[in-house]
């Protein structure tokens, strides 16, 4: 699906804040608001919503109605007025064009928002969670001046898998979130959509040489980050050489990844415990990694289940190798995620972008899968077996050959030529264009001033003629 963008450019204003709309054709609106929730119920929500949800539950469970309650306020607070008409009106725009309108959130002039979990926007009139309708999106948008175009490349995408557990933090179960992994891809390797590598060590000394020696399109993380809060920014905590924990800021590992192009996407998923305060630990970090060339990055605001780690990986995955904009991708893992795992964990992805299409690869330029017809043999040249190469007129038998008019068996066999095709004379096509129709003119009358006329019948007639009708008619009748 394409798409159109519709851009919220969030400022400060006094006691407040201003959000300004603008659609894909440059038509603007602007509003202001206040925070509809005192910071207290910021928290709440976060201790209620911030914790992994083991298991199944049940739709309208009472973190639903709570994400519900506060995705609708913050809705209504800033869709409001003009803005609200405005974003109402493209998106009919939109539907009308069989398109889908892409929500951009503008925040890096209001850092302290950038916390909030935008995901759970919830539109009370037409009751429906914003980022879980595939025709509506919703991304972090940053805009930079340098371009991004979308990565040639073939399948199967490469994703590189780091798992960090340093000896001095809390213990990771490192198989289980490597099979997790391992588990959400199997499928897709096996038909050659995706190939995943592990790294040997999590040390950024082994990632470096890694991104040299191989080419990937995809690092996912998964480990401990923090937010700290003296420098205001989040920080990963990667491997030192003798296995303790090292803290990477967000300029170190941007700094690293910058230098290779065909990393198009980061994956950043936390593992230490549930989210209880206002700092995203991973908020620094994404914006820093897009702000550096990396066209999108995809972090999770809270600790996620293995159930909804699988199911994302999956669907995730496999909307990305069917060609699918980054974006939209994600709208189908959440959906996933929502039928599949439980009600709230869809809104734990968080995806910060600079692509203005979400398209990271151009996987059109792979070679296309050959294609055989039924009742055709595939192409000689092709080997129907790994390791065993044929040429015309090799036997099916390996390690034996056969020409024309060996004996096999006893019997001798004979190589028939194909018979001739049948010589078919060429279709003639006779266009018979059929006459114009004789047009009967009503009889000409004069009244008793002298004055001709013409007396047209009752109904439906057509005043005026073009001029090839007027040439037509003067041939035949006469000028006058």
């Amino acid at each position: 699906m394409d798409y159109l963008d519709f851009d919220l450019q969030l400022s400060a204003a006094p006691n407040g804040y201003r959000v300004r709309a603008t659609n894909a054709q440059g038509t603007q609106a602007s509003a202001t608001f206040v925070l509809p929730f005192a910071p207290f119920e910021i928290e709440n929500l976060f201790l209620r919503v911030g914790r992994p949800r083991r298991g199944v539950r049940k739709i309208e469970s009472p973190e639903m109605k709570a994400a519900k309650a506060f995705g609708g306020k913050l809705f209504d607070a800033v869709f409001t007025g003009e803005v609200f008409a405005l974003w109402r009106s493209s998106f009919n725009a939109a539907n009308m064009q069989g398109k889908g309108l892409r929500l951009r959130l503008r925040l890096s002039e209001t850092p302290e928002l950038a916390d909030l979990p935008w995901e759970f926007l919830y539109d009370n009139a037409r009751n429906q969670f914003v980022a879980l309708l595939t025709k509506t999106p919703v991304v972090r948008f940053l805009d930079l001046s340098t371009p991004i175009h979308p990565l040639k490349a073939q399948l199967p995408l490469r994703v590189l898998v780091v798992i960090a557990d340093p000896g001095d933090y809390d213990k990771l179960d490192v198989e289980r979130e490597w099979g997790n992994v391992r588990n959400a891809t199997q499928a897709l390797e096996t038909r050659g959509a995706v190939t995943v590598t592990r790294l040997a060590n999590a040390t950024l000394s082994e990632l470096r040489r890694t991104l040299r020696q191989n080419e990937y399109h995809i690092l996912h993380f998964i480990g401990h980050g923090r937010f700290e809060a003296h420098e205001q920014d989040g920080v990963l905590i990667f491997k030192n050489e003798q296995g303790r924990g090292q803290r990477v800021s967000s300029q170190t590992l941007a700094q690293v990844l910058v230098n290779f192009d065909s990393l198009r996407l980061v994956i950043l998923n936390a593992c230490e415990g549930a989210r209880t305060s206002r700092n995203d630990p991973f908020a620094g970090i994404a914006p820093s990694l897009v702000q550096q060339d990396k066209p999108a990055v995809i972090a999770m605001q809270f600790e996620v289940s293995d159930s909804a780690a699988i199911t994302f990986a999956d669907e995730f995955y496999s909307a990305l190798a069917d060609g699918y904009a980054v974006d939209a991708a994600l709208t189908h893992a959440r959906n996933a995620i929502l039928t599949d795992v439980n009600d709230l964990e869809w809104g734990t992805p968080v995806l910060y972008m600079r692509a203005p299409d979400g398209v990271l690869f151009d996987l059109t330029s792979a070679p296309p899968p050959q294609i055989i017809e039924p009742g055709r043999e595939r192409s000689p040249q092709r080997s129907e077996s790994p390791g065993r190469s044929e040429s015309p007129g090799r036997s099916e038998s390996p390690g034996r050959s056969e020409s024309p008019g060996q004996e096999r068996n006893g019997v001798r066999s004979v190589q028939q030529p194909p018979p001739p095709e049948p010589k078919r004379e060429p279709t003639r096509i006779e266009i018979i264009t059929p006459p114009p129709p004789k047009i009967q003119l009503p009889a000409r009358k004069t009244n008793k001033a002298g004055q001709e006329m013409i007396l047209i019948p009752a109904g439906e007639f057509l005043m005026g003629t073009s001029d090839e009708e007027a040439q037509r008619l003067m041939k035949e009748f006469g000028k006058d």
